[in-house]
């Protein structure tokens, strides 16, 4: 990864990269033992899909609030620069509003 030596990717974006690549990202399945009793699905009402780092960017409910861009997760582990920084922008993006809509509602 040559994330310093591009100009594409800042430093918050960067660690953000990492904190996906890694699975330190805030999705049920990233945390099996802490979500074992209440499940690994999406906590979006609407939802029964398993929630990982993927799912952000395919769930149907917060699909309707993002643009129609066509997305290959696999590219922010195999990807160039360009196309990682291209999909932590859409992960951050769908996280963000994810968990906006979790904010609104009562789900835990």
């Amino acid at each position: 990864m040559k994330f310093k030596a591009s100009k594409l990717v800042n430093t918050s974006q960067a660690k953000q990269i990492f904190r996906f690549r890694t699975r330190m990202s805030n999705v049920r399945s990233n945390f099996k033992s802490q979500f074992s009793k209440i499940g690994l699905t999406c906590p979006l009402p609407g939802c029964s899909d398993i929630e990982d780092d993927q799912h952000l960017l395919k769930c149907n409910i917060t699909s309707s609030f993002r643009e129609n861009t066509p997305i290959n997760y696999d590219k922010l582990l195999s990807g160039n620069v360009q196309e990682q920084a291209t999909i932590i922008k859409l992960l951050v993006s769908a996280e963000k509003i994810r968990d906006s809509l979790l904010e609104n509602s009562s789900v835990p």
